[in-house]
């Protein structure tokens, strides 16, 4: 093994590992902290209609974090971020009623984390939200009111990417 010359106890593998563990406390904040928002999100997904745009702000947020690349690393492609991420931002930005919309995304806010295992979630808890959320769908689908309406879309666009992202 490589040693230091001035830390005989210290080696590559010792010093890798810690660099490796600071790039993840800088990269993602404490498991905590997901664990909170994806909390928050639960709570408000069933909530009165009073609290849909704030839920889905917050859902914005916390793909922000886990997704959407950062603002620096933006700026080199402009175009394909804007185009790219749309969908994202347009979903989120809907005011209309919607359950097939917040749960599909509460079920990508979680997909984002248990992939990057920044919170405490389960595959099992994946698929409950995933298939609540097309199951809910599916019940938007079969009525002639939702069924053409700007959410129903979304949330059919976000139901996709959930597939994409568990494969």
């Amino acid at each position: 093994m490589n040693k230091t010359s001035t830390r005989l106890s210290t080696n590559a593998a010792t010093v890798l590992s810690a660099l490796k563990r600071e790039e993840k406390v800088e990269k993602f904040p404490p498991k905590r902290q997901y664990d909170q928002d994806l909390d928050v999100l639960r709570s408000k997904v069933s909530d009165s209609i009073s609290s849909r745009q704030e839920f889905r702000t917050l859902a914005l947020a916390l793909v922000k974090k886990l997704y959407l690349p950062k603002p620096e690393l933006l700026h080199q492609r402009e175009e394909l971020g804007a185009s790219t991420y749309a969908w994202v931002y347009s979903a989120c930005g809907l005011s209309g009623y919607s359950q097939a919309l917040d749960y599909a995304l509460l079920a990508f806010c979680v997909i984002l984390a248990h992939i990057t295992r920044v919170a405490s979630t389960s595959f099992e808890e994946v698929l409950r939200l995933y298939s609540e959320g097309i199951e809910r769908l599916r019940t938007e689908l079969e009525h002639s009111q939702t069924r053409c309406r700007d959410e129903t879309v979304a949330a059919i666009v976000t139901l996709s990417t959930c597939e994409v992202s568990q494969s």
